[in-house]
């Protein structure tokens, strides 16, 4: 009976020494070292906009040209600006050209100091290299520009006050013309709105990218316009002649008026299809002279007007679609806008969820809130599945507390709105990597391990072999 349990001491020995083996220890540490990598590298999927900036503090004045209500003053002092243009113009109207209205030359003043402000603080936060060499950098070559005509305009029309105060003659007359219409000029200023307002961008962009259709479009309808110009202006013409040498009387007033050259015909047949003249009193005329006439009328009416026209317009739309997508900048801000309006969104929802005003929610929370409709249509509508509320929950809960904080609601759910992307898909393989590559390493040191184990505890492996004996042995004696 002694020897019996001095067998199975030495094997609950051998076992221990096995699991104290350096080996065994390495194992489990690069087993744990590669858990917590893992759950590392998943939690800096949530880290936030706002933690990131945090690490880095903003400047004070890269903050003030960043925030919301700097971008939305802009704006407001350029129309302003217009505003005023207008009242300046049409309340001058009646002065004499030496005089002008001391309150408009004060406002224009402190516009232009706005916008100057406003170039210095641009160039505090982002420094000239990165102004006038970055991806904005036509925007603020513009601004640049704007802000010194509008100084070149003030400074010549406070020079020419003084100069001009009394009598002018012709040339100083002309001087005081030319400085108006350089007055005239502030409107430019409102090219600038372009770089605030993102709906009347994509409509300039648009138009301006549809501008090699027009060149093309202007063409064909030119050459439609010289076809059927040559071809009325033939009959017309040879129905005048034939007129004034048998009887000697003149054309009709209205044939002469559309039809009497081939320029004349051309431009009549461009007004009947832009609604310069209806097309109808266009064809009166030619009624009178030849069926011809009519129906080659006829003809460019529903070429025109049926067919070229409907399918340009369909290119111009379509055009202008795609150049709205291509354009970087407004699909940045689209973008950033409808990011914004989803964060949002899911903190409203947090909000709603965590009725009793706490800083975190837990999974019953959850369960609860997804039993309502209003919950479960906004979730399918971000594309989130919602049948297996725990998974949902494990996804979200980034750091694996058990709660979820705001944050981590808002960003989890933003990482898990709509398919798979593509760097999500490459994170998950860049994990399988990593539990690859620790998987290996353990099946490595296993081998090693058993290998000397093998070899060191030969005498133990006999022991774990008799236990079984042992182990009934021990039975009956109890038994007994």
């Amino acid at each position: 009976m002694v020897s019996m349990r001095s067998s199975i001491a030495e094997s609950m020995n051998s076992w221990d020494s096995i699991y104290q083996h350096k080996q065994f220890r390495d194992s489990r540490r690069k087993v744990v070292e590669a858990a917590r990598k893992l759950t590392a590298i998943r939690g800096n999927s949530f880290v936030l906009d706002g933690e990131l900036d945090s690490e880095a503090p903003v400047p004070w004045a890269r903050r003030i040209v960043q925030s919301s209500w700097f971008r939305a003053s802009v704006p407001v002092v350029i129309l302003t600006n217009l505003i005023l243009l207008g009242v300046e113009v049409d309340a001058s109207a009646d002065l004499p050209p030496n005089e002008h209205l001391e309150g408009f030359y004060t406002a224009n003043l402190v516009i232009v100091s706005v916008f100057f402000v406003e170039i210095l603080l641009k160039v505090k936060a982002y420094g000239c290299r990165e102004m006038f060499c970055g991806p904005d950098k036509w925007w603020n070559w513009s601004d640049l520009l704007i802000f010194c005509l509008s100084i070149f305009e003030i400074v010549a029309e406070a020079v020419a006050s003084v100069m001009f105060a009394s009598e002018m003659d012709p040339s100083q007359l002309r001087m005081m013309r030319f400085l108006r219409f350089v007055r005239a000029l502030r409107g430019v200023r409102v090219v600038r709105l372009l770089q605030y307002l993102s709906a009347l961008r994509t409509i300039v962009f648009s138009i301006v990218s549809t501008m090699s259709s027009v060149g093309w479009t202007s063409l064909l309808l030119v050459v439609l316009f010289y076809l059927f110009g040559v071809l009325l202006t033939q009959i017309s013409t040879d129905h005048c002649r034939d007129l004034k040498y048998t009887t000697g009387e003149f054309c009709d007033e209205q044939l002469d008026r559309f039809w009497s050259s081939v320029p004349q015909s051309m431009l009549t047949l461009f007004l009947s299809i832009t609604n310069g003249i209806s097309w109808d009193e266009a064809l009166q005329p030619l009624r009178q002279i030849s069926d011809i006439a009519v129906v080659g009328l006829l003809i460019y009416i529903v070429i025109t007007v049926l067919a070229v026209l409907n399918v340009v317009t369909g290119v111009f739309c379509n055009m202008a679609i795609e150049s709205a997508r291509a354009d970087k900048d407004i699909a940045t801000m689209q973008q950033m806008q409808k990011h914004e309006a989803q964060v949002e969104a899911l903190r409203e929802v947090f909000r709603e969820i965590n009725t009793e005003g706490q800083e975190v929610i837990g999974l019953d929370d959850l369960k609860e809130a997804m039993q309502r409709q209003k919950l479960r249509s906004f979730m399918h509508a971000m594309e989130i599945a919602t049948d297996d509320i725990v998974t949902l929950f494990m996804c979200i809960d980034a750091d694996g507390s058990g709660d979820i904080t705001l944050d981590e609601f808002v960003y989890g759910c933003m990482n898990l709105a709509g398919p798979a992307k593509g760097l999500q898909v490459a994170r998950m393989g860049y994990e399988s990597a990593i539990i690859r590559k620790e998987i290996k390493a353990m099946r490595e040191d296993l081998r090693r391990l058993k290998t000397s184990m093998d070899g060191q505890h030969a005498g133990s492996q006999a022991y774990l072999r008799e236990i079984p004996t042992l182990m009934s042995e021990f039975g009956a004696a109890v038994r007994v």
